[in-house]
């Protein structure tokens, strides 16, 4: 089963990790730092990450390693990724800043006002 990321929050584990390590290890780092998952691994040369998260009846580990580059990490000291920072983040494009904005919208039919939020990528 493949991970829905869109309806999860994304942890990101900011310093470098030892990527060799599998399920019971990167377990207890998830336990000792946030309670929470999925948990995004990087390593120390930042070509190669791991997504560790609690699927319907067990831990499931998704790893990802490029062939040439770098991912690059948001700055800050948050721990939580926007989407689309993870987005960005597989796709490899750097991205320095999020700026969100909101517009207001009606419903067809409805009637209803409702805030939608547009996202603007400066780089």
């Amino acid at each position: 089963m493949i991970v829905d990321f869109q309806r999860r929050r994304i942890f990101l584990y900011r310093e470098a990790c030892d990527l060799r390590r599998s399920f019971d290890r990167l377990a207890a780092m998830v336990r000792e730092h946030l309670v929470e998952d999925p948990f995004i691994f990087v390593n120390r040369r930042r070509n190669m990450l791991k997504a560790f998260y609690w699927d319907i009846d067990g831990y499931a580990l998704w790893q990802k390693r490029l062939e040439c580059g770098r991912f690059c990490l948001p700055g800050g000291v948050e721990n939580e990724l926007k989407r689309l920072y993870w987005v960005h983040l597989l796709e490899g494009v750097r991205v320095s800043r999020l700026v969100f904005f909101f517009r207001l919208a009606l419903s067809a039919g409805e009637g209803h006002i409702q805030k939608r939020a547009y996202g603007i990528i400066e780089i």
